[in-house]
Order: C-alpha cells, then structure tokens, then sequence
C-alpha cells in the first residue's frame, strides 16, 4: 500500500506543479506572445503573424515547497533508494502548498499597427490544474498515530481544473513623443472541461483520551463535461464523436456557448527618459460560468469511530461492514445540477527597464499570483541583441523556497520566419528532481514591415 501511495505521490509531484509565471517573456517585445502578459510590450515588425499550434506551445509544472531529491534520502547496501518523508514533510507550509500545471497552444495570432495603435488578435487553447493543500493531508502517510489529541485540517485542500479556450483582442496605444503607452487585453472564454472543488470543512482527530476517531466534513465537489456520465445531458454518441475528433462533435465541444466567461488585461508602460521605463500589468482579472453538463456533489456529515469490540473479534467482519455501510449513509453525496463560476487567477507584473546601449537592456520584474494569499516572485534580465537575426536573453529568478533558476530567451529571425524558445528555468532539464517549477515556451511567428524608431533595445535599430 506504501509503494502504491509513495508512486502516486511521486507522479503527481512531477507532472502537476508553483505559480505559473512567465519572466523572461515578459520583456521579449519582438514575440506576440509577449504581449499576452505584457500589453504595452512594443514590437519591432508592424505585422506578426502566428499559424495554429506551430506558432506558439507553452508548458509549465512546478511544486511551491519540495523537490523530489528532498524525498530521497541515500542508497543502502543494497543499492535501493530509501525515502526520508520526514525530510519532505519539513519542506511544507501548514496551510498553503499547492501543485500546479499548465499546457497551452496557439490556434491563431495576429498583431499589426495602424497609426498610434498596435491590435493584437489571438485564439489559444488552455489546460490549467491547481491543486492547493494542507501539510496535514501529505501527513495522512504516517497514519493516526499524529493526530491522536489534535485535529488534521484539510479545510484549505482545493482543486480546479480547466480546459478552456481564450479568444483575445488587445489594443495598445504608442503615440510618438509621448511618456505613456497604454494597453488593454478583452477575453472571451468558452468552457469544454472543469473540475472544481472550493475550499471547505474537511477535518479529522483522534480523541487523545479514548482514541476516538472523529471526521468531519461539508464541501462541494463540482463537475462539467461533455463526458460527465452523471449529467442528464449526457450524450453518448456524441461523447464518441468528439473522442474521434469528428468535425461535427468538435465544433460543438470547443464551441461550447453555454461555458461562457470574460476576462482582461490591463498594463501601462512610463518612459522617464530615453534609457529608463517602468510597466505595470495585471492580468487575468475575469471568471467562467459552467452551466452545459454540471453535476455537483455535496458531501455534508460526520461520524465519530469508537473502534472494534474485541469482546466480539468472531464478527469483526460483520462489525467492518457495519462501519462502512454507516460511512457511507454518513457521507453519501447529494447530486445536484446546477451551474457554478470559476475564476481565473489575478496576476500582477511590476517592472522596470534600463538601457546600455544601443543593444543591451538590464530589466527587472516583481511577479505576484493572488491563489491563496499572495505568491511573489522576482527576476533579473539582460537581453542583448547579436546582428540583426539574433536576440538573446539570459534571467535569473528567485520563488518561494526556490533561488535556481536560470532562464533563457532565444529568438532567431532569418527573413520573415521567427523562431524562438523561451525559459525560466533550464536548469530543469539537466536535473529535474532538483527544481521546483519548470516552463517552455517555443514556436515559429512569420513578421513583415520594420517600426521605425523603435524604442526597446531589443529591436534592430
């Protein structure tokens, strides 16, 4: 049961991860993408074009309080790993620990600039996982022997998984001469798959007297997909055809109307002086209605244990059924169907940028995520560009318990084609059990017509 426990643990810890932040985007003007974060980010070509998927694939994963290598402990005689939980257990926060996820792909982008304005157009297919925990629920390993005469609170233990599109119109505005540009991002969100459980009482003891066992609990787990069985919309047969991808089907599952929300972008950038600017964005302030194939389920009860009779071990069989057909009357789920809201998680960007050169620009950000409370996050940039085909960005970033991390922006522009990669942590790669986050972003962009005069470094000038 162990074995089966510790892999569980160990899969999740490794594909499900600490706050999705992008640094080294952020300050990388010359890709659309850019822009998704950044609003007032300033271009150097007047026309970007990006192509489904080949334009622009994301993926981020990270922990915000241990790494693998902080379970393992050493190699015995016989060369078998021995895992410390002690160790890890040491790592985590009481209440906020949270594993986090989150892919992404461009279906379609599109940047181009009239006059004073620069509009960007973009169509991206999202899958975001967050899942928040308590110390007392990894402690569950140890058994009950911890809890006897204390109480192990789950209340903050959460989860909301999403796979959602994101149709996007940004407007930013550059006049020439002026100390301000501003920027703005309207999103539209269409809903396809949404697991949702909020926080709520989930609390166990152990009376430290009698060894009672106590367990409280009142929480709601919520649920929306065309392949949620439960649901009285349920449609096999369709079901089938959006598994086959059927043009039909698939239209009908990305396009899904009912799953409806709105979200913004907001930033501002202030140019001091030539060398010197400052920008602010905050993003993601919006939220998305579930309503095609909810399903809720409310578990409400509690049940006090008081152990087995041993005066009655012949029918100990007998006795464990009882308990478990108690639990579960006690803490049998009411099925409801009604539809519910997520929202998306705010984020804040404080920056500021200084010029060397011609070429050369030194940058730093503040990252903050609101899940929870606050989770920050600092970086510093040098982004240099090499000839007229080559930008290069190296950033270093300090997170929560997390102070390795080196990234690195490379785009590379022969004639119209723009390929670039970008990271905030590639040390990842060398030793993954060693980092807590890891992101990648990486595609082609085809862009057309020089701005002239443009302002950032990173621009052919």
């Amino acid at each position: 049961m162990k074995k089966i426990v510790l892999g569980s643990l160990l899969s999740l810890c490794f594909w499900m991860a600490h706050a999705q932040q992008e640094l080294t985007l952020f300050h990388m003007n010359n890709l659309v993408q850019a822009s998704y974060i950044n609003p007032t980010a300033m271009p150097e070509f007047k026309i970007s074009i990006g192509l489904p998927i080949i334009s622009s694939v994301y993926t981020s994963l990270g922990n915000s309080s241990f790494r693998l290598n902080d379970l393992k402990a050493n190699l015995n005689k016989s060369d078998s790993t021995i895992y410390n939980f002690d160790k890890l257990m040491s790592k985590l926060d009481k209440n906020k620990n949270y594993l986090y996820t989150h892919q992404q792909v461009d279906l379609f982008s599109l940047r181009f600039r009239h006059r004073w304005w620069f509009i960007t157009l973009n169509a991206t297919q999202k899958f975001d996982v967050r899942f928040n925990y308590t110390k007392d629920f990894l402690n569950l390993h140890t058994g009950n022997a911890s809890y006897i005469g204390n109480e192990a609170n789950f209340d903050n233990v959460s989860l909301n998984a999403m796979n959602y599109t994101e149709y996007a119109i940004g407007i930013m505005r550059a006049k020439d001469g002026s100390k301000f540009r501003y920027g703005v991002r309207g999103k539209f969100l269409m809903g396809q798959d949404n697991i949702y459980m909020p926080d709520g009482k989930k609390r166990y003891s152990v009376n430290g007297e009698y060894y009672q066992q106590q367990i409280d609990a009142d929480f709601v787990i919520n649920t929306n997909s065309f392949f949620n069985t439960d649901s009285r919309n349920y449609d096999s047969t369709m079901a089938d055809k959006i598994e086959k991808f059927e043009t039909d089907a698939a239209q009908k599952y990305f396009w899904n109307n009912k799953n409806t929300g709105l979200a913004m972008d907001l930033g501002v950038t202030y140019l001091l002086n030539k060398r010197t600017s400052f920008t602010a964005a905050l993003n993601n302030l919006g939220y998305i209605n579930w309503r095609s194939h909810a399903v809720n389920y409310k578990i409400d009860g509690s049940y006090n244990f008081n152990g087995i009779d041993v005066q009655n071990l012949g029918n100990s069989a007998i006795e464990l059924d009882k308990i478990v057909d108690t639990l579960e009357k006690r803490f049998e789920p009411v099925r409801s169907e009604n539809s519910y809201r997520t929202r998306l998680y705010p984020q804040l960007y404080l920056s500021a940028q200084y010029k060397l050169g011609r070429s050369t620009q030194l940058s730093g950000t503040f990252f903050s995520e609101f899940n929870q409370g606050i989770r920050p996050a600092i970086s510093a940039g040098l982004h240099q560009r090499l000839g007229r085909v080559i930008n290069l960005m190296v950033s270093y970033s300090a997170l929560r318990k997390s102070y390795n991390n080196l990234g690195i922006g490379f785009l590379f522009k022969p004639g119209p084609f723009q390929f670039y990669l970008v990271s905030d942590n590639v040390l990842a790669l060398a030793n993954p059990f060693n980092a807590n986050f890891f992101n990648l972003r990486a595609g082609m962009n085809l862009v057309f017509v020089k701005v002239r005069n443009p302002e950032a470094p990173s621009h052919n000038e």
